[in-house]
């Protein structure tokens, strides 16, 4: 999923100057000592991460078979054991990049249908509706100031209705438009630290941030086939094999629609995405459904 690269890989070698003689062995030539090798950056460690999602919902309109996703995904991942291998001319050229920072990446999907989402049931306008949700997940760092939680909602033909994210224990509330709520929009990215052309999406992330509409895209890294891949997101890369058409890597997909330009791997520029995004926020800018987000996560030491 977005992934800057901002820091260089740590290498250092420390070169011992000393040279000794042995008083005993007065005919021994002076003999330097070896330096050290360079030391290779380890992953950071994984720590055990546990807690709860508490979600409300406002609706301004009727709803039948409503469902509703809660991810956890966390930001600035750098595995320098397990470098980004990049066959593209972004990021400095083809390469292994072992500071390739991955954002938005998957931690979990809660719930026994991770791929589907749990459901909300038929609902009436004017109509509100509380859910609470457990978590287990990991972390690469020693807290969650990097996670944030990211909850949407589909409907009867599996569109995202509307999306919301918030940083981990914090409360994101409803974000009003007149009288509807701020649509966002969730891209859903499958990759894979293999995945040589998957940088790209990366790059298109990175773009996407530059754009008057940013604040309205949630990017979200779905890694499959690598140290980053989690139970949850296995079942949602073949869930978009099966109902998406998910063939090769990279993979993204826009909202859950089936119509138009899904972004796929095969579009043509940047630009093109750019603007059919754009299109997209500007011609559904409200929702009909509002979404408020809180959690409480503890990390262990």
């Amino acid at each position: 999923m977005k992934k800057t690269i901002i820091s260089s890989l740590f290498l250092a070698a420390l070169t011992l100057m000393s040279c000794g003689r042995d008083s005993d062995t007065p005919n021994t030539p002076d003999t330097p000592d070896t330096p050290n090798p360079p030391e290779t950056p380890k992953n950071p460690e994984k720590h055990s991460a546990s807690g709860n999602v508490s979600v409300s919902f406002k609706f301004n309109q009727d709803y039948q078979d409503l469902k509703y996703s809660v991810y956890v995904v966390e930001n600035d991942i750098v595995l320098p054991e397990n470098p980004q291998k990049n066959y593209t001319n972004l990021y400095g050229g083809a390469a292994k990049l072992p500071d390739f920072k991955h954002n938005h990446t998957l931690k979990v999907a809660a719930g026994n249908t991770p791929a589907t989402g749990a459901s909300l049931g038929n609902v009436t306008a004017s109509s509100t509706m509380d859910k609470n949700v457990s978590v287990n997940f990991e972390v690469h760092s020693e807290n969650v100031d990097k996670t944030e939680v990211i909850v949407f909602v589909t409907d009867a033909t599996g569109k995202v209705v509307n999306a919301q994210i918030a940083h981990a224990n914090e409360t994101k509330d409803y974000e009003m438009v007149g009288t509807n709520y701020k649509h966002k929009y969730i891209l859903e990215d499958v990759t894979g630290i293999w995945c040589g052309y998957c940088p790209r999406w990366a790059y298109l992330i990175d773009l996407a941030k530059e754009q008057s509409w940013a604040s309205s895209l949630i990017p979200v890294g779905v890694h499959y086939g690598d140290i980053l891949q989690v139970p949850s997101g296995k079942k949602i890369e073949k869930h978009f094999e099966n109902n998406y058409g998910l063939e090769g890597f990279p993979f993204a997909l826009f909202n859950r629609d089936h119509s138009g330009d899904n972004f796929f791997e095969g579009a043509e520029t940047w630009q093109n995405v750019m603007d059919n995004i754009g299109i997209a926020v500007g011609a559904e800018p409200t929702s009909p459904i509002g979404i408020k987000i809180s959690s409480n996560f503890t990390v262990a030491q």
